[in-house]
């Protein structure tokens, strides 16, 4: 062989040189090569990530704070891989309502419970209205039609 001591081969006059991160070349096991060992550039400075959210790999120099390989919410990781936390607008395990903000007083506490009366949507009537399932149909119509207001682009 020829070359041993500098990394590269001959085989049959054909050149192989190894995987080398940072040189510009896609080789080996690298998933990315900017051509640079830097984080937070669109590829990681090992080249195993291309730092997008949902491939696995924990990338912090993007801002990720976890990554189960999906962009789903509601399963212990975000879609824009950040924990989930009560006030983000998604429906965690554990919560019984998430408005997308802290406030109380709109049918959905700040600490992610539904709010059963004085709230500005869920709000129990009549004596005879009491049942858990009134409650529960009432508060779901009422942020569909909160969901369908926010989704309105404005402007």
């Amino acid at each position: 062989m020829t070359g041993a001591s500098t990394g590269t081969c001959a085989l049959n006059s054909l050149t192989v040189d190894p995987a080398r991160c940072g040189d510009g070349v896609v080789a080996g096991s690298e998933v990315c090569d900017d051509d640079n060992n830097t984080d937070g550039d669109g590829c990681s400075a090992d080249c195993l990530s291309d730092e997008t959210c949902g491939n696995g790999m924990l990338d912090t120099s993007v801002g990720e704070a976890c990554d189960d390989e999906n962009t789903t919410d509601g399963d212990g990781c975000q879609a824009d891989c950040a924990l989930p936390v009560c006030g983000d607008g998604v429906l965690d395990t554990g919560e019984g309502c998430d408005d997308d903000n802290e406030a109380n007083g709109d049918g959905c506490s700040s600490d992610c419970t539904i709010e059963t009366s004085g709230g500005g949507g869920c709000s129990v009537g009549s004596p005879r209205d009491h049942s858990v399932l009134w409650l529960l149909l009432a508060c779901a119509a009422w942020f569909t039609r909160r969901r369908a207001r926010a989704a309105v682009p404005k402007g």
